[in-house]
């Protein structure tokens, strides 16, 4: 169950991110896959967000009314933090981080177990520089969800930005060898002898 929600969750914000990045283009095509004509971009549109329908900008308004009507629900909570990160990514607005930081403390309070929670302020606190909160709560997220593969990323990003390579060559990864190898190249690390 923690497994699924936390993978439902980065799905989500790849695809929030995906669609910032693309800016619906692929839904601009037009019969047979031949391009339309590019629509013309204003200040507006930009500002708003990047994709369809106002793309996080709508997302959030989104979510943020459905819980006005229907209450704290942890899922939409959680959802709301990671969509208040990616709205922080397009925009540069540090007012997004606090609004991240509640949504996520909310569900804490009312799940206080909560991975995708924990992992989603692990990030927060790579956004602040906060780097041991960060290795904390990235450490806290990969024991609520041993088999994600999310956590990593966190606790790795902590460990680099720390200075404390030796210690991202001693993660493992439930990705095998290859990601073992890639992370150990990143760092510009000798792999370890064979087990």
């Amino acid at each position: 169950m923690r497994r699924t929600r936390l993978l439902l969750a980065g799905a989500m914000l790849l695809a929030l991110a995906l669609g910032g990045l693309y800016g619906g283009a692929l839904a601009d095509l037009g019969p047979a896959g031949t391009p339309r004509r590019a629509p013309a971009i204003d200040a507006d549109t930009v500002l708003s967000g990047f994709g369809r329908n106002g793309g996080t900008a709508a997302t959030i308004a989104r979510l943020e009314g459905e819980l006005r009507t229907q209450g704290n629900d942890p899922e939409q909570l959680s959802q709301l933090g990671l969509a208040y990160q990616v709205r922080w990514r397009e925009t540069g607005n540090a007012a997004f981080l606090p609004l991240s930081e509640r949504a996520l403390r909310r569900v804490l309070a009312s799940r206080p177990k909560d991975a995708i929670a924990t992992l989603a302020l692990g990030n927060l606190a790579l956004i602040r520089h906060d780097f041991r909160g960060a290795l904390v709560l990235g450490r806290e997220a990969h024991r609520r969800a041993p088999y994600a593969a999310r956590p990593y990323g966190v606790v790795g990003d902590a460990l680099l930005e720390l200075g404390r390579y030796r210690s991202v060559r001693d993660l493992r990864p439930h990705g095998g060898a290859e990601a073992e190898h890639r992370l150990v190249r990143a760092c510009g690390l000798r792999p370890r002898a064979a087990r």
